[in-house]
């Protein structure tokens, strides 16, 4: 690795990790790939979690909600999702992971390849995240930082300082 640092925040579901995802991505000052996980309305009895590229260019529903009924597109997360992580740029972004993840080898060899790539990876990985994730949170060349109320607003520019000083 070239001078690069992988990144992940975390914290338990609602602290604002995707938060400091989406306030850090203008800030970044090179070309970034990676994805974005957004949920088109939480309130609604039919619900969609849908995976966005960074530049909201193309996007797909992940995982669909439907009267309690869960529907998981295992596709966005073997094709579409892997296909999005490109280490041939400056930063990936990769907001984020979790349950519904887990399962995904195509996925886990894309983050992995990312982690390894000499490309600055910014990842938010849910407080619970288990399995491959976890394991990530444990590589000797990852900073974790934790998100809370305290320091959502600050983290941002503390991860910005971190990877100017690379």
């Amino acid at each position: 690795r070239n001078g690069s640092m992988n990144i992940i925040i975390t914290g338990p579901k609602h602290c604002g990790k995707s938060t400091v995802i989406r306030k850090l991505i203008p800030m970044l000052k090179g070309s970034v790939s990676g994805f974005i996980s957004e949920f088109d309305d939480r309130a609604s009895s039919s619900r969609k979690l849908l995976i966005r590229s960074i530049d909201g260019s193309n996007s797909q529903t992940a995982v669909s909600w439907h009267d309690g009924a869960v529907n998981i597109n295992s596709d966005c997360f073997d094709e579409f999702t892997p296909f999005l992580i490109s280490d041939s740029c400056d930063f990936i972004v990769i907001d984020e992971l979790g349950k519904f993840e887990k399962n995904s080898a195509a996925l886990k060899d894309a983050v992995t390849a990312a982690f390894d790539s000499d490309a600055h990876v910014i990842a938010s990985i849910r407080l619970d995240a288990a399995g491959w994730m976890q394991e990530l949170k444990k590589r000797e060349d990852v900073i974790v930082l934790n998100v809370d109320n305290d320091n959502r607003d600050s983290l941002p520019g503390k991860i910005l300082s971190m990877l100017s000083a690379v």
